[in-house]
């Protein structure tokens, strides 16, 4: 959902970054945090009581994009190691980094512990956005920024150089995308950007955590580089070093220098 108001946008910003600094939380963090008394609003802080102080349990979703959930049944497990925070931080430094945010690197017990919906559409997210950008970073020595302009910023999570911008994906358990109006809805985001600024732009979508070993594609054009994973289980680059320098060519080329062999 874009957030076209500054206010609300920040919001959201925040919220997100609650969410991820308390995947587990008491009800005093809950309510005594800085983001909740700004609003005084529930909305994104309906934590669940972990009555037995458990740090996971599973749920079932009604269809992939619905916010209805049976908790009377499993299918979607809501924990760290589902959302690919173990892994993720297997990745050399990737554990410390998360620290350094204060990102707790494992669920520990509380009285709370996020819903589904916010584990799935703030949670999940975050902290796929920290890890991508740290690994991007560090792989191709490229320094990631925010994009200047609220609209543009909603619409993709980094830009390098002016030229390319970046988004990183956090699809764990999720292999059943629908890639092609995954690649329509990047190329609508796309056109959107480039009316906004008046130039070209090129998309890299990365999914951090490796559900298959598919190569590096270009599609749209030679607009857009979807690359399926970073990383594997083990925490190590899934990338070729040949991968690697493909990655690093659409980031320098000019809009139409790429074809897909």
């Amino acid at each position: 959902h874009l957030q076209t108001n500054e206010q609300d946008a920040e919001y959201y910003r925040d919220l997100r970054l609650f969410v991820a600094k308390h995947p587990t939380a008491s009800e005093e963090e809950r309510i005594g945090n800085a983001v909740f008394k700004r609003r005084n609003d529930e909305s994104g802080f309906q934590y669940l009581p972990a009555e037995k102080h458990e740090t996971k349990y599973e749920v079932k979703p009604d269809t992939r994009d619905s916010g209805c959930f049976d908790f009377s049944k499993i299918g979607m497990e809501i924990s760290a190691e589902a959302s690919g925070l173990t892994i993720m931080c297997r990745y050399p430094g990737l554990k410390t980094h998360f620290e350094d945010l204060e990102i707790p690197t494992e669920w520990l017990p509380n009285e709370l512990i996020l819903n589904p919906v916010q584990y799935r559409n703030l949670y999940r997210g975050q902290i796929g956005e920290v890890a991508g950008q740290f690994i991007f970073e560090k792989e191709w020595r490229q320094k990631l920024q925010d994009f200047d302009d609220l609209a543009n910023n909603e619409l993709f999570d980094f830009q390098c150089q002016g030229e390319v911008a970046i988004d990183f994906k956090n699809w764990q358990g999720q292999p059943n995308k629908d890639t092609e109006k995954e690649r329509q809805h990047v190329a609508q985001k796309l056109r959107h950007l480039q009316v906004n600024t008046g130039r070209e732009w090129r998309v890299i979508i990365a999914n951090v955590v490796a559900i298959n070993k598919g190569k590096p594609t270009i599609t749209i054009d030679g607009k857009i580089l979807e690359i399926s994973g970073l990383i594997d289980e083990q925490g190590k680059l899934v990338l070729t070093p040949e991968q690697k320098i493909q990655i690093g060519r659409f980031l320098h080329a000019r809009p139409n220098d790429n074809s897909d062999d």
